[in-house]
């Protein structure tokens, strides 16, 4: 696979689409979640998350705590490392093509609407995407023995466990694919030895991290309720699997568009010639090997969409949201490369590759450009409604209360809302911050040296039976303000509820 001959041009060509790509999101002023915590009170608690060298990676590129915001370089970096992620991905599996197609093709990893999450957080996006370059790693040489390569994917999954810990679905993806390019070299036995020292890498480095380090810094009720896994037995794991199958389903489908849909069958269907031509490939192994050899070729396909999500299904209570299906834009990869494969020989197929996955190039900046000016619209828009509330707790004296609590929330900006029309995953992507009990809001109100404390989750829970038992003393367009003056709380009700 991967010659160690730095390509200056294919390298260029790469960081400048991941440029195309992504600038308007790296433009945004945008604080997008967590953001809003740390740019005002400067701190990194990833440590908390089972993600130590995170911590370790922002405190050095910082100089130490605190954390300012110093946006856009640690996104530059994250694009940096995800354009190298992708030109080793095409220096290891598609050498017949020549540069533009190469990476046009390779592009597919990260032009996910999915990785688009994961490149808006100002300060997150450097660590998450150092771990996708750690699942790479392991798979991009082109002669390495098994003992070196299980060393590395020891090293590469305790990183990944270390950094982000999604990015184990990449990995998975990543060693399949070696897998199959062995296969497809003739190279049966390597290829079936490669899955057994893969596996024990992962098995080894998860012990390791599951007995020596997250037990130290995995803390919080958050972390530790979203990363309980179901083990009461087979009933509950299977349906904890159903919901979670559902769940997540439902998210996947937000990103299956009419176009993509298009590009996803005509790429399918080059997929299975490709897999046939691999699973009936000449090679000098026994009748067992080549039998396990295209039972890998079969069940591949399978495995690497279970991997979109991989053990996430077995989370009682796992985070649903775009950025955790980092992996999705790895498993078109993975399907892209194979229709690559399928006809490389022929110069007229490589011309329609480099067409075909340039039509989904265009899809996606369309996405991209589209989602950034939504994060844009939506921050105007909350950001007015925001210095709206502070006006009216001014002009209504109700300064002299100490906290403040939000039944219901801001909805999506109208341009938001246009451009979900299209694009339907953008209503996941973008967040409203004032959200019932989600603290975010309160926190992009401190970003306009609001004061009041916010109310307790419990409260919040209570708003909805004792809500009309608070006096009104305002209706407007977007919420209504009541006062509890018994618990010193301003409400405003979003639902602006009716009561008799």
């Amino acid at each position: 696979m991967l010659r160690f001959d730095f390509d200056k041009k294919l390298f260029s060509m790469i960081i400048i689409m991941s440029l195309i790509y992504f600038i308007p999101v790296l433009l945004s002023s945008h604080y997008y979640v967590d953001d809003l915590g740390r740019s005002i009170y400067g701190y990194s608690k990833w440590s908390e998350n089972g993600r130590p060298l995170a911590d370790v990676l922002f405190l050095a590129l910082s100089f130490g705590p605190q954390l300012p915001d110093i946006s856009p370089l640690p996104q530059l970096l994250a694009l940096c490392v995800l354009s190298f992620s992708v030109y080793l991905s095409a220096k290891a599996f598609l050498t017949d093509y020549n540069r533009y197609v190469s990476s046009i093709i390779s592009m597919v990893a990260i032009s996910s609407p999915f990785l688009l999450e994961n490149i808006s957080y100002k300060y997150d996006s450097f660590p998450m995407s150092l771990s996708v370059l750690c699942a790479v790693f392991p798979f991009i040489f082109k002669e390495l023995s098994l003992k070196k390569h299980f060393v590395y994917c020891c090293t590469a999954v305790l990183l990944i466990l270390c950094i982000y810990q999604a990015s184990i679905n990449i990995y998975i993806i990543f060693a399949i694919l070696y897998v199959l390019s062995l296969f497809r070299l003739g190279e049966v036995r390597k290829g079936l030895l490669t899955i057994i020292s893969s596996i024990s890498g992962l098995s080894l480095s998860y012990l390791i991290y599951s007995v020596f380090i997250s037990p130290n810094f995995l803390a919080g009720s958050y972390n530790l309720r979203h990363s309980e896994l179901a083990t009461s037995g087979f009933s509950d794991a299977l349906e904890v699997l159903s919901k979670n199958t559902t769940e997540f389903g439902k998210l996947i489908n937000l990103a299956v568009t009419t176009p993509f849909i298009f590009l996803s069958v005509v790429t399918l269907m080059l997929c299975v010639i490709s897999l046939t031509k691999i699973a009936i490939v000449k090679c000098n192994s026994t009748k067992l090997e080549k039998l396990l050899m295209r039972l890998v070729v079969i069940i591949s396909p399978f495995a690497v969409l279970c991997m979109i999500t991989g053990p996430m299904m077995l989370l009682r209570d796992p985070v649903l949201s775009p950025r955790v299906l980092m992996a999705f834009g790895t498993a078109c990869f993975f399907f892209a490369v194979l229709a690559a494969w399928a006809f490389s020989a022929a110069k007229i197929y490589r011309k329609f590759c480099g067409v075909l996955f340039t039509i989904y190039a265009i899809y996606f900046i369309g996405f991209s450009y589209a989602y950034a000016n939504s994060l844009n619209n939506q921050e105007k828009y909350e950001n007015a409604i925001i210095q709206l509330m502070m006006s009216d707790l001014n002009g209504l004296d109700l300064n002299n209360y100490d906290y403040v609590a939000f039944n219901g929330g801001v909805l999506l900006s109208p341009e938001v809302r246009m451009a979900a029309k299209k694009y339907p995953l953008i209503t996941r992507l973008i967040q409203p911050t004032i959200n019932n009990q989600w603290i975010w809001g309160h926190t992009q109100m401190m970003h306009f040296d609001f004061d009041k404390k916010f109310q307790s989750f419990d409260y919040h829970i209570s708003l909805k039976s004792n809500i009309c038992m608070y006096k009104q003393v305002r209706g407007s367009t977007h919420y209504n303000i009541l006062v509890d003056k018994d618990n010193s709380t301003v409400v405003f009700d979003f639902k602006k509820t009716a009561c008799n």
